[in-house]
């Protein structure tokens, strides 16, 4: 009896492991979506806040500029920042975004604070 009580945990003990072991799928939302507070990766002076309603903040050292954001398709994002409107790429990959901002034509790699 001892032995088969031995051996049934073990045979649980397993399946656990193999499930824990297991990569869970993406989430589609993560991968996909920019919203949430990033701080630049080459400059931590530079932070991005862009919101679900449509708004996004660009902080530069103690200079903020208010702007908006929608998603034009799965790279793309149309961005207003002081009157100027770009179709921005983006990419999103777990806690990283790079971005192209109106009024600079190079991509900016930010993290997810």
């Amino acid at each position: 009896m001892p032995r088969t009580r031995a051996l049934t945990s073990l045979f649980f003990s397993s399946i656990l492991l193999v499930a824990c072991s297991q990569t869970p799928p993406a989430d589609d939302y993560i991968t996909s979506m920019p919203t949430g507070l990033w701080v630049g990766t080459s400059n931590s002076d530079l932070g991005l806040d862009i919101q679900d309603d449509g708004t996004l903040k660009l902080t530069s050292g103690a200079q903020e500029t208010l702007g908006t954001w929608q998603k034009k398709d799965d790279t793309t994002l149309t961005i207003t920042l002081n009157g100027e409107t770009i179709d921005s790429p983006f990419q999103r990959k777990d806690l990283d975004l790079t971005i192209t901002l109106p009024g600079n034509p190079s991509p900016q790699t930010f993290t997810q604070m």
